[in-house]
């Protein structure tokens, strides 16, 4: 029983040092390099291969691993989930990676808490930030000048004005986000608040 919990407490130090070197990287340079990401995704892999069989990493009554397949399958669904946003330039490569590593550290199971952990640490942090950052302060008028720019005219849309309107705005440390989806799933798991 010792060992297991000692598997289980390396599983959770080595998702909690992905988090941790992910934020800071992404707060000092808005990316989150591929090693951190590759080695987060393996590392997940390995401990449900390797892991003695559980419930996961946040169960408290049986923790251990998931197994190597629905690892596999966490890492692929947030993939794919995140593919779109991503396309879109919601957020960046480096943070779908980081939500496929995360996803691979939960399992399939967990995946949709944790993504909505994720969406409303996010939905806060994007307030917090556009309150805090003078260059967000505009994103009232910026929303405003999207939702006109379909009904200006070519001339207006051609000039400088336009361009200043639909200029993207900042890119926000979604590790951060992620790091508090996580920890909020981890915190409802543990006192058995998922049901």
């Amino acid at each position: 029983m010792a060992f297991d919990l000692w598997m289980v407490w390396l599983g959770q130090l080595g998702l909690a040092l992905l988090l941790g070197a992910s934020c800071v990287s992404d707060w000092r340079s808005r990316r989150i390099p591929n090693v951190l990401t590759v080695a987060g995704l393996f590392g997940a892999l390995a401990f449900h291969g390797l892991a003695p069989g559980g419930a996961g990493l946040f169960d408290p009554y049986l923790p251990g691993g998931l197994g190597l397949k629905a690892s596999l399958l966490g890492a692929g669904v947030a993939l794919v989930l995140l593919l779109l946003p991503y396309a879109r330039g919601w957020i960046g490569a480096g943070d779908t990676k980081l939500m496929a590593a995360v996803g691979a550290f939960v399992g399939l199971a967990a995946l949709p808490a944790v993504l909505l952990g994720v969406m409303l640490s996010a939905g806060v942090l994007a307030l917090v930030y556009a309150l805090l950052d003078r260059e967000l302060l505009s994103a009232g008028a910026r929303i405003a000048g999207w939702l006109r720019w379909p009904l200006m005219s070519p001339s207006d849309a051609s000039g400088n004005q336009a361009e200043a309107l639909l200029a993207p705005a900042p890119r926000l440390p979604m590790a951060l986000a992620i790091t508090s989806g996580v920890a909020g799933f981890a915190l409802a798991a543990y006192f058995n608040l998922l049901g």
